[in-house]
């Protein structure tokens, strides 16, 4: 965004070279194209890093899912060890 003091110095400065006699009404017309593409172009690339944001959240979440399950797998598959393990002592 355009800081406030550098549109007031461009203003005044405008106004200056043109002896006050362009009002600030159009002033405001000749910038207002640029501050609104400006706007338009900030906006798009905050709508492509959101857009980029979902997507590495999705793959995040997929990631997390698939170590959850694989944890549990090793877990029944280190409980069935130990639980064949025990009884085959048993029966020795």
């Amino acid at each position: 965004m355009f800081p406030a003091k550098a549109y007031n110095l461009i203003s005044a400065s405008f106004s200056e070279i043109t002896g006050g006699y362009v009002s600030m009404l159009r002033i405001n017309a000749l910038l207002s194209p640029f501050f609104f593409s400006k706007r338009s172009e900030k906006a798009a690339t905050d709508a492509s890093y959101v857009e980029e944001l979902d997507g590495i959240i999705k793959e995040a979440s997929s990631i997390e899912h698939h170590l959850i399950s694989k944890r549990e797998n090793v877990r029944h598959r280190l409980f069935v060890t130990l639980l064949f393990l025990t009884v085959h002592c048993i029966i020795l």
